[in-house]
């Protein structure tokens, strides 16, 4: 019978003296031991000592020898186990020796590592007892990576355990096997690495991308003009001297040489126009331009080094497939890139279409294809979206067409939305894409939150419920208006759910602790729309503070995280002053009609804390505004104020409104963005900064020509007010969108 041990269980367990006839199994190694061979055998001694209490017993024979086997004759990363008689051998190849290990420790003894902070170590009091035993296996996806920030390194242990061999810019260290790792200068963006604009802007202007008339370059800023036949030479011999180095530095680690090399653009939307790169776009489209130069470095790098793999981005303006039948060359590696889909529903759904046309048309023209896919939803990151229960299904689409390995950017651990839980299943379809994801996702939360495991399984349900009913879109950069789709009777289910759940381990401070870290986005989101949720059900608003401010104080944050992992600690704090002076708007309030509705004030995204503020605020409508300390930074704050809406699909300011005077009376006005058809890729801006915005509508709503109403007023000296305490500040208390007439 398996327990899963509690953390104070294991602990009892722990303290326990006595024989562990386990532990006392010797453990051959293959001759002269690697690195990783020597923690395949301590990692293997340790779990079966702390879970067998007693002997190992496999198709009716106790185990008494355990042999570690090398066979390098395999494909890399394969591993294998099985029994004979009294025996049980354990091996792979290159590092999936420490695989086989691993994968025996999870499948036969029942071990998870959930994440950094959390494993599951199940105690047999008597034998463990398994059937026969001949099992083997590989990875599907032979680059399996997950880039993630905030965490304390832990030399890739958690990375090993879960079969990836990639960690972002984090290696892996030897001793858990080592990294699959790309060649200098990076594994991305690399343009700006071998034609810095610092270096050739002044002497070579003509190597940058033309636009608007002036040659731009820059990691984030500008591209390269590929139709310059000159830039193969600039390029060419750096790569060259990047792979003999990298080759000479292998030979001295004793360790593989590296076989991934990236070539791609920029992290910008700054493409050349000039006439012969226009022309060539409108031929062959941009991803031909980009391949058409990437093909002539691969094919003199193939010429030298025939093992090595040239990879690039097919990335924002180059997604789409080449227009001509221009094909990935046989050493080259697109990285596809998902801007587009809906993160909150199955690739396969009929909002999803383009991406998926597009993962189906370059697996077809490619060897091979790696994906570059978002587990994060970048400014709403924290807010709950339900993207676990369709993991499955994305892992087997892009098994299907040709994909062979995965980069998934999943950044903040301490705050994004079930982060452990996603980032596990992200592992687990990288090895395994026809695993079940529903019965992964309780296998987590059973594990991971003890009792509490089944409620929060519930909530995570409810919310996937909603999300279908209420056609909620989840785009890859979030605003609030994206998770509008969560409802009042959503909320009021998952707030059942989540109530149980703290319940089921009021009396375990660890589980507590991951309960409120569950639940923490959708705290934030009750929280700043408050007024509309006590319509729906009963808030325990002191409850929602009380966790509020455990969050804010940072108490919860797993021990892997580093404590100035402060995301969620700001959206918490906000929502503190929020929830204390929020009052329903008054009946009487202009802008209520039919059609109308007002932005949440905590919605709109703040990349200026030091002067941008929610404040309570007794002359606003709703008893808390929008505070800009405008003297702390009058030239960006002051007169003359600016409000627009600004189009990201295409980079275009559709309206932009200028303020020049307002009234000194201290009082709130209204001022106004003419109509303006308005979309899910539009936003709004406040200031000339452009640092307070915020979307209007979500992407699973259709476009809607809106008058934009804000309800501001003006006050202190640097507004013409003599007030001898206040230097100068706006105030904020609605953004009302009213339907064009």
């Amino acid at each position: 019978m398996v327990k899963k041990a509690t953390p104070l269980a294991m602990l009892a367990a722990a303290m326990l003296s006595g024989i562990c006839f386990a532990a006392e199994i010797p453990v051959k190694l293959p001759e002269s031991p690697r690195a990783w061979e020597l923690t395949a055998e301590k990692e293997l001694k340790d779990y079966l000592q702390r879970s067998l209490k007693s002997s190992l017993i496999i198709d009716g024979k106790e185990i008494k020898n355990v042999v570690l086997q090398r066979d390098d004759t395999l494909p890399e990363e394969s591993w294998f186990y099985f029994s004979k008689g009294d025996t049980l051998t354990i091996g792979g190849s290159g590092r999936g020796l420490l695989y086989g290990v691993y994968c025996f420790l999870e499948n036969e003894v029942g071990i998870r590592w959930y994440s950094e902070d959390a494993e599951l170590v199940p105690e047999y009091t008597g034998a463990l007892q398994l059937p026969a035993l001949d099992k083997k296996g590989k990875p599907v996806m032979i680059y399996r990576d997950i880039y993630r920030n905030n965490l304390k390194d832990d030399k890739g242990k958690f990375a090993a355990r879960n079969r990836l061999n990639r960690r972002g810019d984090e290696p892996i260290s030897v001793q858990y096997g080592g990294t699959y790792n790309y060649g200098k200068p990076y594994h991305c963006h690399t343009f700006s690495f071998y034609v810095p604009e610092k270096k050739y802007i002044k002497t070579n202007p003509e190597y940058f991308a033309l636009v608007k008339g002036k040659r731009v370059g820059g990691l984030s800023t500008g591209q390269l003009c590929l139709s310059n036949p000159d830039l193969i030479g600039v390029i060419l011999p750096q790569l060259r001297q990047n792979i003999l180095k990298d080759r000479e530095a292998a030979k001295k680690a004793g360790r593989a040489p590296y076989v991934l090399y990236d070539v791609s653009i920029n992290d910008s939307t700054n493409y050349c126009r000039c006439e012969m790169c226009k022309k060539q776009s409108a031929e062959i489209g941009h991803s031909g331009i980009i391949l058409n130069f990437i093909n002539k470095i691969a094919g003199e790098i193939g010429k030298e080094f025939p093992d090595v793999k040239i990879t690039t981005l097919a990335y924002w303006f180059c997604e789409d497939i080449p227009k001509t039948d221009i094909r990935p060359a046989s050493n080259v590696i697109v990285k596809l890139c998902d801007t587009v889909t809906n993160h909150a529903s199955a690739i396969t759904s009929p909002e999803n279409g383009i991406y998926l046309k597009r993962l189906q048309e370059w697996g077809k023209i490619s060897n091979e294809l790696f994906i570059w896919d978002y587990g994060i939803a970048y400014d709403g990151s924290v807010y709950p979206f339900p993207s676990e229960f369709d993991q499955g299904i994305l892992a087997r689409e892009y098994a299907k067409n040709n994909v062979r390995g995965i980069f998934w950017e999943h950044e903040y651990p301490e705050s994004s939305d079930m982060h452990q839980l996603k980032v596990w299943l992200e592992a687990k379809f990288m090895e395994n894409p026809d695993l079940d994801a529903e019965a992964l996702i309780k296998d987590f939360c059973n594990g991971f939150y003890g009792a509490a495991g089944k409620h929060i399984f519930a909530a995570r349900k409810a919310l996937y419920n909603a999300r279908k009913k209420n056609n909620g879109f989840v785009p890859w950069y979030t605003l609030a208006a994206d998770f509008k789709f969560i409802d009042g009777a959503c909320a009021k289910e998952m707030m059942a759910h989540f109530d149980a759940a703290r319940q089921a381990v009021a009396d375990d401070p660890e589980l507590s602790a991951r309960v409120r870290r569950a639940s923490i986005g959708f705290d934030l989101l009750v929280a700043g729309r408050l007024v509309e949720m006590q319509k729906a059900f009963d808030v325990d608003v002191a409850a929602l503070k009380e966790r509020l401010e455990i969050a804010a104080s940072a108490k919860d944050q797993p021990a892997s995280c580093y404590k100035n992992s402060l995301k969620s600690v700001r959206a918490a704090k906000s929502k503190l002053v929020f929830i204390d002076n929020i009052k329903a708007l008054p009946e009487n309030a202009e802008y209520t009609g039919e059609g109308c509705f007002d932005l949440p004030l905590v919605s709109m995204i703040n990349l200026a804390p030091g002067i941008v503020s929610i404040a309570a605020e007794p002359q606003a409508a709703c008893n808390v505004a929008i505070k800009i300390d405008a003297a702390k930074n009058p030239k960006t704050y002051g007169m003359p104020f600016n409000a627009g809406i600004h189009n990201t699909i295409n980079n275009q300011t559709l309206r932009d409104v200028t303020v020049k005077s307002v009234p000194t009376d201290g009082k709130y006005h209204w001022y106004s963005i003419p109509a303006t058809k308005i979309h899910s890729g539009c936003y709004l801006y406040l200031t000339r900064s452009w640092r307070i915005r915020g979307r209007m509508i979500s992407g699973g709503e259709e476009a809607k020509k809106m008058v934009v109403k804000l309800h501001m007023r003006f006050t202190g000296k640097l507004f013409g007010e003599a007030t001898p305490d206040d230097a100068g500040t706006i105030w904020i208390d609605r953004i009302t969108l009213v339907p064009a007439k």
